[in-house]
């Protein structure tokens, strides 16, 4: 069954907290995480804060494997399953939820991957450790995970109010893992934890 949300636009959503709405994917940062994601053997996939859809759409154009994602906006599910209609994606080709990420019940008992974009920048520093051991505790080979990078020159320790720094390779080191980083553009770029 098809879920069913009440009419509210992205760019409603966004104005409202006097926002700007993401852009998509340009090409050449499709191509970059196509790059990286082509080389890993998956199955099954759990994106976090699937947002307006552009990661997803990426990798369910491109991979056949199980797709289930969440958000914590209604207004951003909405908005992805436009997406999805607009790319004309297959609603039996996903899962997905609307759920805080503290709250939300897998589908699976772990999966392959799991994935997110500019997911992490916005939880709040008490609540990063936990968001992170969630993304490795439901993945079975990796983590994957594009987001600003902490250390380019000139980012500013805390950015708006509802963006957070983070230094990843430490955090993941805490827990025991490393993680390879990818330069998209020196502000951002891809992050692989393989377990």
């Amino acid at each position: 069954m098809k879920m069913q949300f009440k009419t509210y636009t992205y760019d409603t959503y966004w104005k409202e907290r006097g926002l700007t709405p993401a852009e998509p994917f340009s090409e050449e940062k499709q191509k970059f995480i196509l790059s990286h994601l082509f080389k890993l053997d998956f199955d099954s996939i759990l994106e976090f804060g699937v947002g307006n859809g552009e990661l997803s759409k990426l990798i369910l154009q491109n991979f056949s494997a199980y797709f289930e994602g969440f958000d914590v906006s209604e207004a951003r599910i909405y908005q992805f399953e436009e997406n999805m209609n607009y790319h004309n994606i297959s609603y039996s080709k996903y899962k997905v939820f609307q759920s805080d990420f503290r709250d939300y019940e897998p589908q699976l008992k772990e999966y392959d991957l799991t994935i997110c974009s500019h997911f992490l920048l916005h939880i709040r520093p008490q609540h990063i450790n936990e968001a992170i051991k969630l993304m490795l505790q439901h993945s079975k080979k990796y983590m994957v995970f594009f987001e600003p990078n902490s250390y380019y020159p000139g980012w500013p320790q805390r950015w708006e109010y509802y963006n957070f720094p983070y230094y990843y390779d430490k955090i993941l080191a805490d827990f025991g893992y490393k993680v390879e980083y990818f330069d998209f553009n020196k502000r951002t770029g891809l992050y692989l934890v393989k377990k």
